[in-house]
């Protein structure tokens, strides 16, 4: 659940990948006027990994990459991205 002074550019991804292939992507999360966030952003998943892994400010780009290696055609993958903040 999200608290009032946080806004993600982006709620919900949906990606295709074709077999091994890898995607780098972003959202911009976005505080409140008045407000500065930091925190922390992991991922459920080990194929999505946050690059951006800690922010700080009222403006901050979270960018992750997103793996099929190994993975078989038609699988899907499900995850979430967990932020933690002030």
């Amino acid at each position: 659940m999200m608290n009032d002074r946080l806004q993600l550019s982006v709620t919900n991804l949906e990606i295709f990948l074709q077999k091994n292939e890898n995607f780098q992507g972003s959202f911009i999360l976005s505080a409140s006027e008045g407000f500065t966030a930091e925190g922390y952003v992991f991922s459920s998943a080990p194929r999505m990994v946050c690059l951006t892994g800690q922010f700080s400010g009222s403006r901050a780009e979270i960018t992750y990459c997103i793996s099929a290696e190994g993975m078989e055609e038609q699988e899907v993958l499900k995850g979430k991205f967990v932020i933690i903040s002030n």
